[in-house]
């Protein structure tokens, strides 16, 4: 690896910025692709012996994605979807305590998580729960795109007619998704519903565009992705 490509592999793995997918690829290319199954207080001591002082943030989101790749644990268990949905958004996961996760950062997890595996997978009872209370304590009354697993347990939990729901769904569906930052809505049940899903979209649009931004940042010599498809 040369000097250049070196300095690259430490920023981003120092970057309390960065996407568990550029960390987990910038680790592999550190210290080879078996990493993800070491100790944890063997990578923090083989970083310190590199010079590298990996912050807390970025060794929960290294960890969530080395895990994720290793088992889908995070399609089944509750518990695993909702710490790996809190690293995802660079939120410090507590063991300790149940953390309860935005309709955003619920669909950025499961976005990046497919990304990381690189297939779908079905979602099991806990996180489709977990994901519906989510979205109920926020108010939605529709799951954004990423999460329409949780739809029919959600739908079950507001106890919401079909009509207003197909009516939210027409609305969003008529707008344009390139220009949702000059969107005009009422305050109208059906445009609050249609707000709260503009509010989703937008922060994915935001994170899908600087992840592809990022994982191609990567030299050629080290670019550890095929193409990236992100629509």
């Amino acid at each position: 690896m040369t000097s250049d490509e070196n300095s690259f592999i430490t920023a981003a793995i120092t970057n309390e910025d960065s996407f568990a997918t550029t960390l987990l690829f910038a680790m592999k290319q550190l210290l080879g692709d078996y990493c993800i199954i070491w100790e944890p207080e063997s990578l923090w001591l083989e970083l310190e012996d590199h010079g590298i002082d990996m912050p807390r943030i970025n060794r929960d989101k290294f960890l969530a994605a080395s895990s994720l790749v290793q088992s889908p644990a995070f399609y089944w268990d509750g518990n695993v979807f909702e710490k790996t949905t809190m690293a995802f958004n660079n939120i410090l996961s507590d063991p300790e305590i149940l953390q309860e996760a935005s309709p955003a950062e619920l669909s950025w997890a499961v976005f990046e998580a497919k990304k990381l595996r690189e297939l779908d997978m079905d979602f099991d009872y806990e996180p489709m729960g977990y994901a519906a209370v989510c979205m109920h304590r926020a108010g939605l009354q529709v799951a954004p795109e990423e999460l329409a697993f949780a739809q029919a347990e959600l739908e079950r939990m507001n106890l919401t007619g079909k009509e207003m729901i197909e009516e939210i769904r027409s609305k969003w569906g008529a707008l344009d998704k390139a220009d949702l930052a000059v969107v005009d809505l009422s305050e109208d049940p059906i445009d609050v519903q249609v707000a709260q899903l503009v509010v989703v979209e937008l922060y994915m649009q935001d994170r899908r565009k600087r992840y592809k931004k990022e994982l191609e940042a990567f030299p050629t010599t080290l670019q550890p992705l095929p193409p990236l498809r992100l629509s």
